[in-house]
C-alpha cells in the first residue's frame, strides 16, 4: 500500500475514533516473515474471507519480502479468488430524489474532501470504500445533523445525472445555451453510473446553486469546477 495512503486512512481512523493499534491484512501477511508456508497460509485464508483484493495481491508482488518463485506461488494461489478491485459497499437500491438542502450539505462534503485533497481523488477508486467511509465519519462527527452517510451516495449519482439531462433538454429547448466550447457531447461527459460508490467522478461534482434556491432566482448556472452554460 502506498505509505501516504496508508498515513491518510490511519489519520482519519484515529479522527473517526476508530481503533488502530490492529495490523492492516498486508503487514499480517508479511508479519510471518521466512516462513513462507505460514504466510501462503494467510494468504489462501484472506481470499476465502473475500478481503483479497487486486490492490492487495499488487502491493505484495512488488515487495523484496519474496523471491520471483514465490510470488509466482502467490499468483497461482491467490487466482480466481481475488476480490474484485472496485467492490460496490453494498448491493444498490433504487435512488430516490433529494431535497435542496441534502444537495446543498453534499457540496459542503466535496468542500470538505476538498481541503483534505480527496476532492476527485483517484485514490477513492481503489480497493474497498474504506477512505471515503472515513472521511464521512470524520464529516459526520464535525456536523452532527449532517444528512451525508454512505447510504444517499446513489441518491446523490442520481441526481447529478438528472442535472445533466436536464440542462442538455434546456438548451435543445432555446431556453439555456452553452458555454463557448461546450457541446452535448462533451457537457459532464464523465460521470460515474450509478452505483453508490463515492469514487473520484463522483466527488468531483457539487451541485449548482440555482439547484438550491427554491426561488430560482440565479441566472448563471453549472458545476462549481467549470460554468458550463448560461440560460437565456
Amino acid at each position: 500500500m502506498d505509505k501516504l495512503l496508508k498515513e491518510e486512512i490511519f489519520r482519519m481512523q484515529a479522527l473517526a475514533g476508530v481503533k488502530v493499534n490492529s495490523p492492516s491484512i498486508e503487514e499480517d501477511i508479511l508479519s510471518e516473515g521466512v516462513n513462507f508456508s505460514a504466510t501462503l497460509n494467510k494468504i489462501k485464508d484472506y481470499a476465502k474471507k473475500g478481503l483479497l483484493t487486486t490492490a492487495l495481491i499488487t502491493s505484495l508482488m512488488s515487495s523484496d519480502a519474496f523471491s520471483s518463485e514465490e510470488k509466482d506461488i502467490i499468483k497461482n494461489v491467490a487466482g480466481s479468488e481475488v476480490t474484485a478491485p472496485n467492490p460496490a459497499p453494498n448491493p444498490v437500491r433504487a435512488p430516490v430524489r433529494v431535497s435542496p438542502d441534502v444537495k446543498g450539505e453534499w457540496n459542503k462534503f466535496v468542500d470538505f474532501l476538498d481541503d483534505k485533497g480527496l476532492k476527485g481523488n483517484t485514490k477513492l477508486n481503489f480497493g474497498d470504500t474504506q477512505m471515503i467511509e472515513l472521511a464521512i465519519s470524520e464529516f459526520q462527527k464535525n456536523n452532527p445533523n449532517t444528512t451525508i452517510s454512505m447510504d444517499i451516495v446513489s441518491d446523490i449519482q442520481n441526481e447529478i445525472s438528472i442535472y445533466r439531462e436536464k440542462v442538455l433538454v434546456a438548451v435543445q429547448q432555446g431556453k439555456a445555451k452553452f458555454a463557448p466550447g461546450v457541446t452535448p457531447e462533451n457537457f459532464m461527459m464523465n460521470l460515474s453510473k450509478v452505483d453508490g460508490r463515492a469514487g473520484s467522478l463522483t466527488t468531483k461534482f457539487k451541485f449548482p446553486d440555482e439547484m438550491l434556491n427554491k426561488n430560482n432566482q440565479r441566472i448563471r448556472v453549472g458545476f462549481a469546477d467549470a460554468d458550463k452554460f448560461w440560460l437565456k
